[in-house]
């Protein structure tokens, strides 16, 4: 994957930072306004760009800060990316527009819903991490909490960061085992994560967002969503009961299913299943 205009663009924020973002899919199609997954980057979403373009969806995605081409800060926080989206969102002249979390997006997305609603058509997830903070974790079952729980060993997750950062093609290839990913699938994971890790602080941000999104509360109300929220979980995703649950206690979130465990590449039919789901919010 090479960079071309469409995905290495900046904006200079009001503080003077810089925001890197890219657009996949039709540039006149309905705005979507895509946070990647922890250590990822802008380009994640290229394997969404064909369908994008079929079903006249314009995907903008963001870089957080530290990762890709955007600066980083010393106190990020869910409600000041939102503002940074917002920021990026009046200088392209958008509006209203869709957000979608992959995994550790998902609460960025979340925030701006509460925070924005009149902004916000909906919100999609997909493969979402999970709000332990919620009383429907406990439905989960014990070896996935357990699992979630061995993230906060130090040296356990130094190893998982240092994998990812020094030799993303074996994490890709650990990806591939799971679901049977194709070479260009495995290229595109390299590529975002080489992407996303290219500064130094990088990898500060990575493991920041594997303590603030894993374990820490949210701090998200779900009762003040008033914005639809779709969640897009694999079969075999540990934290899929969790949303069901909640689609059972809020009527405004909604779950649908797709093959294959979680994962930060959706593929082949699956996407096109997220493709339906997202027309019908539009």
């Amino acid at each position: 994957m090479t960079a071309t205009p469409r995905n290495a663009q900046t904006l200079q924020l009001a503080d003077g930072r810089s925001l890197g973002y890219a657009s996949y899919g039709d540039p006149a199609g309905a705005p979507l306004i895509y946070c990647h997954g922890g250590g990822s980057s802008r380009l994640e979403p290229a394997y969404a760009d064909e369908h994008a373009r079929r079903n006249r969806i314009h995907i903008i995605a963001v870089d957080r800060p530290g990762y890709g081409l955007s600066s980083p800060v010393p106190d990020l926080s869910f409600q000041a990316f939102g503002r940074d989206v917002l920021a990026l969102a009046d200088a392209l002249g958008i509006a209203g527009f869709a957000m979608l979390g992959m995994s550790a997006g998902a609460p960025y997305a979340l925030h701006l819903a509460v925070s924005a609603p009149e902004r916000i058509r909906f919100v999609a997830l997909i493969n979402p991490s999970p709000d332990t903070a919620q009383p429907e974790w406990k439905e989960v079952s014990w070896p996935t909490r357990l699992g979630n729980s061995a993230t906060r060993v130090p040296w356990l997750m130094s190893r998982a960061i240092a994998t990812m950062v020094e030799n993303p093609g074996k994490a890709a290839a650990s990806f591939a085992k799971k679901t049977g990913w194709d070479a260009a699938a495995i290229r595109q994971f390299e590529d975002m994560i080489r992407e996303g890790l290219r500064q130094r602080e990088g990898r500060a941000m990575l493991r920041y967002e594997a303590t603030a999104v894993l374990h820490r509360p949210w701090g998200l109300d779900w009762s003040k969503i008033r914005t639809p929220v779709i969640a897009i979980c694999g079969f075999g995703d540990g934290a899929r009961p969790l949303y069901l649950a909640l689609s059972r206690r809020y009527h405004v979130v909604s779950v649908t299913e797709i093959p294959g465990p979680h994962m930060p590449i959706v593929t082949g039919t699956a996407w096109d299943r997220i493709g339906n789901a997202l027309s019908a919010f539009r």
